[in-house]
């Protein structure tokens, strides 16, 4: 039985989002931070078309959708934000009907007036900057940038079903797993022509 709920379906325990997801990573202790995003611009983005959600780790416990924060089943650290991203594309990717996720960190401000209208992204399976080299990693290997990026859909399967090979591969060779590098080199292997 399919259950409206705002801007969810819930189809018995699960719940089902029919708008274009925006994940804010955040943690419990950054109260102040999503209190400043609720304040400004989380007042003015369009929620007939996006869900913005706050990510928060619980480890131990399962997925659980609250208000307007999304607890997921994950350390709530900045060494691991890695899992939080991924459990967050997974959930995403699971319980929505969304053809793009957006997700960006909560020291990111948006700019509701433009990003309400924007829809380019809607043509494209990565969405945002994408950087190589730089201080962190050598001139082959890319990442995302955490101000804010979308991914389509097909890129959020792609990511999702081959992400464990990148963590495995980054831990064998005893390499520190940014979580903004795993999803870039996890698409650059597996997208070539994202």
């Amino acid at each position: 039985q399919l259950v409206e709920a705002g801007n969810a379906f819930y189809v018995g325990a699960y719940v089902m989002i029919n708008k274009i997801i925006l994940g804010i990573k955040s943690c419990a202790k950054n109260r102040a931070r999503k209190k400043s995003i609720e304040d400004t611009w989380l007042k003015k983005i369009d929620t007939n078309i996006f869900f913005p959600v706050f990510l928060v780790g619980r480890k131990g416990q399962p997925d659980c959708l609250e208000k307007n924060i999304l607890y997921l089943d994950c350390d709530d650290d900045y060494v691991n934000l890695y899992t939080k991203t991924v459990a967050y594309f997974k959930w995403a990717f699971y319980n929505s009907d969304s053809s793009h996720i957006w997700i960006c960190d909560d020291d990111s401000y948006i700019n509701c007036n433009i990003f309400n209208k924007y829809s380019k992204y809607l043509e494209y399976d990565y969405s945002g900057f994408f950087l190589y080299g730089m201080e962190k990693i050598n001139d082959t290997s890319g990442y995302t940038s955490g101000c804010g990026y979308c991914l389509s859909r097909k890129a959020t399967k792609i990511l999702i079903e081959n992400v464990d090979e990148m963590i495995f591969l980054r831990k064998s060779n005893n390499e520190t797993l940014y979580e903004d590098m795993l999803v870039g080199d996890t698409l650059n292997k597996h997208m070539q022509n994202l």
